[in-house]
């Protein structure tokens, strides 16, 4: 028996979160180890070829970073399958996987922000990218047959953790609420067993001191 995949993150990451969420909706065996991103340990820094997490260790012992290649791998080789067999279908939900890529992105501006100039402009553009999504959920690809989620459910879900802490922490307005097609879509995503398992227990307190160590304008705005 070939020993189970080694992932390599850490649990406030949502580009980390991403793969994760692929494996457990995948049914993979594996082991998680979180590192220390102020303090990389040096076996890892030896380790991974770009010295980032989120990183999988493969059987053969072969090292992938990056959370769109780990997926990729993954989705590769391990049944059952994300995307569709029909290449207009697959092209379709990669679209809106990036698409939910640049949400995550998005809202990591918002709550890195350094000051409130910049805090306003990444809030706005990620209020622009939400209206993108909730356009695009009025056709949105369905998941392949059996499957729960497609892969950009399982990119959208991540942000969407961080986005409902943000708000029960009182620093910032639930955008999602004045659209119903959206705000259904993220109470959908919320209620993933696979985000669940893969979300550490009492993040919005671990969120929060992480965003409080930046020093961003955001977390003065925390309650």
């Amino acid at each position: 028996m070939s020993a189970p995949l080694a992932f390599f993150g850490t649990g406030l990451s949502p580009y980390a979160q991403y793969p994760l969420i692929v494996m457990e909706e995948k049914g993979i065996v594996y082991t998680a180890t979180a590192v220390d991103l102020v303090s990389k340990p040096q076996w890892f820094v030896d380790a991974a070829p770009t010295g980032r997490v989120p990183a999988l260790r493969l059987d053969d012992g072969t090292v992938l970073c990056e959370s769109a290649a780990i997926v990729e791998y993954l989705e590769e080789v391990y049944a059952p399958r994300m995307l569709p067999a029909d290449p207009v279908q697959r092209a379709r939900h990669r679209m809106w996987a990036q698409v939910a890529g640049e949400l995550v992105s998005g809202l990591a501006d918002v709550y890195m922000a350094p000051d409130a100039a910049r805090l306003a402009a990444a809030t706005e553009t990620f209020t622009r990218r939400l209206a993108m999504l909730d356009r695009g959920l009025a056709d949105w690809p369905a998941p392949a047959s059996g499957q729960s989620l497609t892969l950009a459910d399982a990119r959208n879900a991540p942000w969407t953790v961080r986005y409902d802490a943000l708000a029960r922490l009182g620093a910032l307005h639930p955008l999602a609420d004045a659209r119903p097609r959206l705000r259904d879509y993220v109470a959908r995503l919320r209620a993933q067993p696979s985000l669940r398992r893969t979300t550490p227990n009492g993040f919005d307190a671990l969120f929060a001191a992480s965003v409080k160590r930046r020093g961003g304008a955001i977390a003065a705005a925390f309650t």
